[in-house]
């Protein structure tokens, strides 16, 4: 059997308006985390990230009686074309909206198997703590990326590219989306951070291995690491979970 801590944050660092969004709930058998970096609001209106996470939270549930890792594989990508079709919507309502579009990525655990599912679109960074090391565990949607993949510039280098926040997918805006989705497996002692591209604006993973060491507990982690966007004066508005995963030998 198996413990999980999980928390979660926003923060607006230095803006006027807050469109970064978390979730994390149980259904059933499953943990269900998710991250939405939301764009193109205004003051007074309705969360950009929070109504993806929604969105896509309402229609997990309506699948997630008798899922399986493997079934949610199958049909979290049919969700997602439900988020797309909701922001495209929004976009086509006004000249006002026309820009409104969110970034996500999402992970799902069965707490008996650690089977799990990973989805996102856009450029919000699912990693995975195993051993010592960070593991990127999404395919980024993003200009910085692809130039990352065809070996145009390093991995350290990847967080200080100038095209990192230039993306090639999200929902709205974008006429058709292609979601990364794929299933995976998670061990005792693992620990997950779900992160807005925010928290990158101004830190690296280095910075972020080192606060994570300084929070004994996935809210003292989460805590230390957008308190450090804020003092570094990002001009983002970051958002991120950190889940613990412990064994239990009761």
């Amino acid at each position: 059997m198996f413990d999980f801590a999980a928390y979660g944050e926003t923060i607006k660092n230095n803006l006027e308006t807050q469109d970064d969004s978390i979730l994390i709930q149980e259904i059933e058998n499953f943990i269900v985390m998710m991250v939405s970096d939301g764009n193109g609001s205004s003051p007074g209106m309705i969360n950009i990230g929070s109504l993806a996470n929604s969105i896509l939270f309402d229609y997990l549930k309506s699948i997630m009686y008798n899922a399986t890792i493997t079934s949610l594989v199958n049909q979290i990508g049919f969700g997602m074309v439900m988020v797309q079709k909701c922001f495209l919507s929004i976009n086509a309502i006004d000249e006002k909206y026309k820009n409104i579009y969110a970034t996500q990525s999402v992970v799902i655990i069965d707490k008996q198997s650690l089977d799990a599912c990973f989805a996102s679109l856009g450029n919000c960074e699912i990693q995975l703590w195993r051993n010592h090391q960070f593991t990127r565990m999404n395919t980024l949607q993003s200009v910085a990326y692809e130039k990352l993949m065809k070996g145009e510039i390093a991995e350290s280098d990847f967080y200080n590219c100038a095209d990192r926040g230039v993306l090639t997918s999200a929902y709205g805006v974008y006429p058709n989306i292609k979601p990364f989705i794929q299933k995976g497996k998670l061990i005792a002692n693992d620990i997950l951070l779900l992160t807005t591209d925010g928290i990158y604006a101004a830190m690296n993973p280095n910075d972020v291995v080192d606060l994570m060491g300084q929070g004994d507990t996935p809210q003292g982690a989460v805590k230390k690491i957008l308190e450090a966007t804020n003092l570094k004066g990002a001009f983002d508005n970051a958002g991120m979970i950190c889940c613990f995963i412990m064994e239990n030998n009761q």
